[in-house]
């Protein structure tokens, strides 16, 4: 259900890690704060949490949201949770930090296990006008990473060159006849 339409948020803080108990999936999570439309206040009480979910089904539209409402970067590892107080930086980097940028998404209402939860059902750049969360992130094993930040590489780089998908990679068959080898 539709709590609220179009919301301006600015992000406070976000990390990438596995999320689900039986069955953990890698993602982005990015936490936001409501701001006054008109005041352009942040309420840091009113947080609200979004997962950019990075399996192969998921991957295309979390890469899409991330380049959408500002991320520079290639490589989805970068976007761990900063561990130096946003304060304290000067200009932000924003291949690797996305705190202070200002972003919309409606915001649904999410039933689970008898409590309702808000979540935001897309991220848009905050000129769009139309339509606490890290106790749960686990560290992704090493080669899982590995093979999450290539993949990850190649769909943003055929998200922004206007491809859907990045066309893949050809690889030759072997069939084996009578011990003669032939490569189709």
């Amino acid at each position: 259900m539709l709590a609220e339409k179009n919301k301006l948020l600015e992000i406070v803080n976000h990390g990438v890690g596995s999320f689900g108990k039986d069955n953990p999936k890698p993602a982005v999570w990015i936490e936001m704060a409501s701001v006054d439309e008109e005041s352009g206040e942040v309420d840091h009480m009113d947080l609200i949490t979004a997962s950019l979910f990075l399996t192969p089904k998921a991957i295309d539209n979390a890469l899409k949201q991330l380049d959408r409402i500002g991320w520079t970067g290639d490589d989805v590892e970068k976007l761990e949770t900063p561990f130096v107080p946003a304060e304290e930086i000067k200009e932000f980097d924003r291949a690797v930090d996305l705190r202070g940028l200002r972003v919309r998404s409606d915001i649904i209402d999410s039933e689970f296990e008898g409590k309702i939860t808000q979540k935001c059902s897309w991220l848009n750049n905050p000129d769009y006008k139309g339509g606490g969360l890290s106790q749960f992130a686990t560290e992704i094993d090493k080669n899982s990473m590995n093979k999450l930040r290539m993949e990850a590489k190649a769909r943003l780089k055929a998200i922004r060159s206007g491809e859907v998908k990045p066309k893949a990679a050809k690889t030759e068959k072997k069939v084996v006849v009578d011990d003669d080898e032939l490569t189709f």
